[in-house]
């Protein structure tokens, strides 16, 4: 009786999608980049942003040279991707940023950024440390996006893992600081307050609801990209992630409300490749076609920087299409999407 009161959500199917793929395969001036977030903008095309991004060109199955971006951008609109250099601004001192999920909220674009800094006592591929979170907000977020100008401010939360609209408050996820596991928590800011970047407006949702103080764990095994948003013809809301934020499996969590609770992980795949890092799984749902669809990325990455040269093919997401059903009725079946008029142009056909 609980769990029918709750809703169960149950996975359908899970296809890859190479097709879709391939527009990360052959972008002129790009040869591989983490990161793939995503988010519709107010003219109908839709904005990818990336973390770290080699531009050499691939010749004879090897890349040129390791030329890389801090963060590089593209817009995805009649099918077809443009890519852009850096779109990020510079994060001062030996700090950079890359790019946490995104929203838009009122004809505006806001980036959460994670604040980033070398760590020379790391481990190999893992020589940074985070060192706290921004928020970035383009006014107007049309024309070529290495023209937009911007407005950044520096969050007293680490926030950005994650981050959805729902009614009047924008929420955004992160990851408790000084943990060793990533426990997950959220905090929001209502839209008529958004626009002021004063990180004084938001509150996180404690042990006695929401308020300024100390956060309540949602979940642990959270991850810091990751992704929560609603799936067509499944109610509430939909978290795609890798548990920990390393690992091979894609898992996907349901809440009726942004806060939660939570329900169990449910194992939405396994990636198949050995040998390399598996992290940065999440949702597009600007991507979705149908009921019960949610396009994923993954991220993949070689510790050893110089074998991005000899392995191209590596340093790419990976789409998969994800099938839902919800109370065990598969979603995909039912109109729901065409009757909403959710359709539009700017999605690719392999999407469609």
């Amino acid at each position: 009786m609980i769990a029918l009161l709750l809703g169960i959500l149950q996975l359908v199917s899970v296809t890859p999608l190479p097709a879709f793929e391939r527009h990360f395969d052959d972008a002129v001036g790009f040869s591989g980049a983490d990161g793939a977030h995503s988010v519709a903008l107010p003219d109908g095309r839709v904005f990818w942003l990336f973390g770290d991004t080699f531009t050499a060109e691939v010749r004879g199955g090897r890349r040129a040279s390791l030329d890389m971006l801090r963060n590089s951008g593209a817009i995805q609109a009649d099918g077809r991707f443009s890519f852009v250099g850096e779109v990020l601004p510079a994060a001062g001192g030996e700090d950079w940023f890359w790019p946490g999920d995104m929203a838009v909220v009122d004809g505006r674009l806001y980036v959460f950024l994670m604040r980033i800094r070398p760590d020379p006592e790391g481990p190999p591929g893992f020589q940074f440390e985070e060192a706290g979170a921004d928020l970035l907000c383009v006014d107007d977020p049309s024309g070529d996006p290495g023209a937009w100008k911007h407005r950044v401010v520096r969050l007293g939360m680490r926030l950005g893992a994650a981050c959805v609209v729902a009614g009047d408050w924008l929420y955004a996820y992160g990851i408790v600081p000084g943990r060793t596991d990533r426990p997950l928590f959220v905090a929001r800011i209502h839209r008529a307050r958004l626009a002021a970047l004063n990180p004084d407006d938001w509150e996180v949702w404690g042990a006695g609801g929401w308020a300024r103080g100390a956060p309540r764990v949602l979940f642990q095994d959270g991850a810091p990209e990751m992704s929560v948003s609603r799936v067509p013809g499944v109610p509430g809301f939909v978290a795609v992630y890798t548990p920990s934020g390393l690992g091979p499996d894609v898992m996907a969590r349901h809440a009726d409300r942004p806060e939660g609770p939570w329900s169990a992980p449910l194992r939405l795949y396994t990636a198949p490749e050995r040998g390399i890092l598996i992290y940065g799984a999440r949702a597009h749902p600007e991507q979705s076609t149908a009921a019960g669809e949610a396009i994923v990325t993954y991220n993949r990455n070689l510790l050893d920087p110089e074998a991005h040269v000899t392995r191209p093919e590596v340093y790419r997401p990976r789409a998969l299409r994800v099938r839902l059903a919800w109370n065990g009725q598969d979603t995909s079946r039912d109109p729901w999407y065409e009757r909403a008029g959710n359709r539009g142009d700017r999605r690719s056909p392999e999407c469609r």
